[in-house]
């Protein structure tokens, strides 16, 4: 299965400040496929043309908080890369909801939140989170999908 990140630098022309918005579908079977898209995730943030615009990473990353891939993401272990540490992230929900222990994303059409948080919002250090939130609407019973949203609201 082909993986993908994109990427797009937006720029608000009434200020003319720009971020980057990255976003990334790692792969859900092979820990290493994971660990090598961090590794050039990172790298491709250490490397954005414009260094100071600040970033976010969004995305299903099939791997819980735990797992090597975000703990390098996120500066909390080793960087799996070199890159890790010149384009370090926060977990926008975390920052948010510190303690929190109901975080899993992955509902399966069903709606149980046990389990871990796979889907992330994250932020470079000097974005302000104001409000982050993993989404459990639903009509009925019927779910729009079968991750849980999650939402940022972030000021740079």
């Amino acid at each position: 299965i082909v993986r993908i990140c994109t990427w797009a630098h937006f720029r608000e022309k009434a200020s003319n400040r720009s971020f980057y918005v990255f976003n990334a579908h790692f792969d859900h079977k092979s820990q290493e496929s994971r660990e090598r898209s961090a590794l050039l995730i990172a790298e491709r943030i250490a490397k954005r043309s414009a260094p100071n615009d600040p970033y976010i990473l969004t995305g299903d990353f099939n791997a819980g908080e735990s797992n090597p891939a975000i703990l390098s993401l996120t500066g909390k272990t080793t960087p799996i890369g070199p890159h890790a540490s010149q384009a370090p992230l926060v977990d926008t929900f975390r920052a948010a909801h510190r303690d929190a222990k109901a975080v899993g994303t992955f509902g399966a059409w069903t709606g149980k939140t046990e389990g871990e948080k796979i889907d992330y919002i994250f932020a470079a250090p000097t974005t302000e989170v104001i409000e982050a939130k993993i989404l459990h609407d639903n009509n009925e019973g019927q779910y729009p999908s079968d991750h849980f949203p999650v939402t940022a609201t972030v000021r740079f």
